[in-house]
């Protein structure tokens, strides 16, 4: 039995954190999408609840999905860090996340095979080519609406990135 690391979490972190416990325990995914809020760090609060020992498992979570939430580069790098064998990300509407909060997913996700960004900021050459860099195994890449990027931007991803269909 897991021993409690920090303060309770109060009813609206508790109910973050029953959501985020059923996609784990079920599906092998890490949901955020449609968390709409992250009033005084809601999401941050929830998910350092899990990885205080009091629920997390060591679960290996396949997917990690943030598409049309409220998180931030602090939350969404918090998540990477609980999910170093997911194979995808989603990151759709996502505009509190940054180029430096995407730009994590290299350095943690080095197993990732699938990214789905659409309408994100965050998404940018750079951004890009730490993916491109940190993830070999990256076959699919499904960007849309993402006004940073480049022709030359994508030649270089095309070039960096082995595996791509």
């Amino acid at each position: 039995m897991a021993t409690h690391h920090g303060p309770l979490p109060n009813d609206e972190t508790r109910a973050v954190v029953e959501q985020l416990k059923h996609g784990v325990a079920i599906e092998r995914t890490f949901d955020l999408s449609h968390c709409d809020s992250n009033r005084s760090g809601l999401l941050l609060r929830a998910i350092r609840h899990l990885t205080a020992g009091t629920i997390w498992d060591g679960a290996e979570i396949e997917k990690l999905d943030v598409s049309c939430s409220a998180v931030d580069d602090d939350a969404f790098g918090e998540a990477l860090t609980l999910c170093p064998a997911a194979t995808k990300i989603e990151v759709l509407g996502c505009r509190e996340l940054t180029e430096a909060g995407l730009a994590g997913v290299g350095p943690h996700c080095k197993r990732l095979e699938e990214l789905f960004a659409q309408d994100c900021l965050a998404v940018s050459p750079a951004a890009l080519s730490s993916i491109a860099t940190n993830c070999p195994s990256l076959r699919q890449l499904c960007i849309a609406q993402c006004g940073s990027l480049t022709n030359s931007a994508l030649i270089s991803l095309a070039t960096s990135a082995k595996c791509l269909e």
